[in-house]
């Protein structure tokens, strides 16, 4: 802050005519120091950096192994014998020495950093197809292993840095809740917490409901709401390490039917739910290739009309029997099966009701009467 105020002193001095201004170097320390995220993650960076200079020197390595060896291979007698070579002696003349080398290393860089392919391959595929080959192993090879190295080393240090800052705020938290229990606890020869004293604190400290349910459930259904000792009162707020509220089981019917239970228990496997998809997949294709045989047919497919009622239908009958198994109220209670009964029925009327349009104009197109034949020509005129 004192290089800034002292740069802007300057600056109103000078009448802000300097060239050189110190505070826009600055300006990305600033940026970083008001974000606790960023700082996070140029610390994780940082530490990112011996394991990437080894990288970055073996990719280095690489890089010019893969340029010595393309100039062996085509470059000298090897690269005359190629029968695309150009003739331009003005070119074979820059393909030499220092030069060449120069720019083959830069292809390469070029080709395995950047997207801009075809201007490095096309090129050599015009002089010489081997060349082109040799272009598309070295991108394999650099993208699908080096790559991949880089990535995984990204990837390596971050998950590290988050474990490593979850194990941190797990310990902050036991250490919070420790303390906790030392202002709370009695003066007796064994110090505990009365659990009036736990259903107050719950009242009085900002925290999502569900959690503040879930520590009273337990603490009323598992001690009875008797004084707890310091390991059972840690072992109850260990519940503020859940992230998400506990998921309540789906409700079922209980069926006194053997065969009723047998095919409840089909709706309720996993192959059901491929048979629901797979059906799902069939009425898209369908749709598809409605869209595209009839673009420019002035009349819509009956026959594909009437698919695309029965797929309604099935969706229609999808939905009763999910409501048979689960039982009407706790099903229609559901925002998701309510949104799902509305767009089938929706679905399954228009279509029947598009339909029934569809065929009443063709019965009315077959039923009208001919029209009138045209009146004969006149006669021709006398000679």
């Amino acid at each position: 802050m004192i290089i800034s105020y002292a740069d802007l002193t300057v600056s109103m001095a000078t009448g802000c005519s300097e060239f050189y201004r110190v505070r826009r170097f600055l300006r990305p320390y600033f940026l970083i120091s008001s974000s606790q995220m960023l700082k996070k993650t140029i610390k994780c960076l940082w530490n990112t950096l011996p394991e990437l200079a080894s990288f970055l020197l073996l990719l280095m390595l690489w890089i010019l192994s893969s340029t010595v060896a393309a100039m062996c291979l085509f470059s000298g007698p090897l690269r005359q014998k190629s029968g695309n070579l150009s003739r331009d002696p003005s070119l074979s003349s820059k393909r030499r020495g220092l030069g060449w080398l120069y720019e083959t290393f830069y292809n390469l860089i070029i080709l395995l950093t950047t997207a801009n392919h075809p201007d490095v391959i096309l090129s050599n595929y015009n002089e010489n197809r081997a060349a082109s080959f040799f272009d598309i192993i070295f991108l394999a090879v650099g993208t699908y292993i080096f790559m991949n190295i880089f990535t995984a080393i990204m990837y390596n240090q971050f998950r590290g840095y988050l474990h490593s800052s979850v194990e941190k705020r797990i310990f902050r938290r036991r250490v919070a809740v420790r303390a906790a229990f030392e202002v709370l606890k009695s003066r007796d020869l064994i110090p505990v917490v009365d659990a009036d004293k736990i259903l107050q604190l719950l009242d009085e400290v900002q925290m999502p409901s569900w959690k503040k349910a879930v520590i009273s459930t337990k603490l009323m259904a598992q001690y009875d709401g008797n004084p707890l000792k310091v390991n059972e009162f840690m072992d109850v707020f260990r519940l503020l390490d859940l992230a998400a509220p506990p998921r309540t089981p789906v409700l079922v019917r209980q069926f006194t039917s053997p065969i009723a239970s047998q095919v409840q228990l089909f709706c309720l496997s996993n192959l059901y739910r491929k048979i629901e998809l797979f059906l799902s997949i069939v009425n898209v294709v369908c749709i598809v290739l409605q869209l595209v045989a009839f673009e420019d047919a002035e009349t819509p497919s009956f026959a594909f009309l009437m698919i695309n009622t029965c797929f309604a239908g099935v969706y229609m009958l999808e939905i009763g029997v999910s409501v048979w198994i689960h039982g009407w109220r706790a099903s229609l209670l559901t925002p998701v099966t309510i949104f799902d009964l509305v767009v089938s029925t929706s679905n399954l009327v228009s279509g029947i009701d598009f339909d029934v349009a569809v065929k009443c104009a063709w019965i009315a197109g077959i039923t009208s009467p001919p029209p009138p034949p045209p009146p004969p020509p006149p006669p021709p005129p006398p000679p």
